[in-house]
């Protein structure tokens, strides 16, 4: 006799703690009675993928609980923030290559004093 499918309510329950990394998926293959590998197909919605989709939409069409594309271009703000945030990350750094130069200088110093070799 062949085992009953997981129920709608199963599946989403499984997908929703996969998603958050609190799937267990022995516990759940053991309460089904499948593979491991079935459960992490359901958790991955490679299988049942019509199982929680909006009404009416197509089989080809993106989940709604997938994230929305990527636009190809960042908008005036976003790339505003990053140059912010990139200007406050470069603001301890030096502007100089006399920054660099003693950092330089003090690396090597230490190198040679752990290898016994004078100054």
């Amino acid at each position: 006799m062949p085992k009953p499918p997981p129920t709608e309510a199963q599946i989403l329950l499984i997908r929703q703690e996969w998603s958050t990394r609190t799937c267990d998926t022995r516990a759940w293959a053991e309460a089904l009675d499948v593979s491991l590998e079935t459960i992490r197909r359901i958790g991955r919605g490679d299988t049942y993928r019509t199982v929680g989709r909006a009404e009416g939409a197509r089989p080809g069409s993106p989940s709604p609980r997938a994230s929305p594309p990527a636009s190809a271009e960042p908008s005036p703000e976003e790339i505003s923030a990053s140059l912010d945030r990139l200007a406050a990350r470069l603001s301890g750094a030096p502007v100089t290559s006399e920054g660099v130069d003693s950092l330089i200088e003090e690396l090597t110093t230490k190198g040679k004093e752990n290898r016994g070799e004078p100054s």
